[in-house]
């Protein structure tokens, strides 16, 4: 499995998202290798197509990305967590691709 952790520079939420990935891993038995991918500009932005910081990708999937909601974004990112705005995904949005991820190995 492939873990990303896609963000611009000087992101506020780097750390928590870091934090996070590793211990929804580690909650499902799997070591918490993520690869960190820093997002310099705009032109990356598109190239990698980045919706915000920070992004989490478990096998290229973006974990709280929606049906043809993918629009490029060099900024800062805000997730829906029970009913307020987020820096972080929710936890639940996270073990569900890494699940999916899982069932989808070999």
């Amino acid at each position: 499995m492939k873990t990303e952790l896609l963000y611009i520079p000087d992101c506020p939420n780097l750390a928590a998202a870091r934090t996070q990935t590793v211990r929804l891993l580690k909650e499902q038995g799997l070591p918490g290798n993520v690869d960190e991918i820093e997002v310099p500009d705009r032109a990356a932005a598109e190239s990698l197509r980045f919706t915000g910081s920070p992004t989490i990708r478990i096998d290229g999937e973006d974990v709280a990305a929606t049906v043809g909601a993918i629009v490029p974004a060099f900024s800062c990112r805000t997730y829906e967590v029970d009913g307020r705005l987020s820096g972080l995904p929710a936890d639940g949005l996270v073990r569900a691709a890494i699940r999916r991820a899982l069932e989808a190995a070999p």
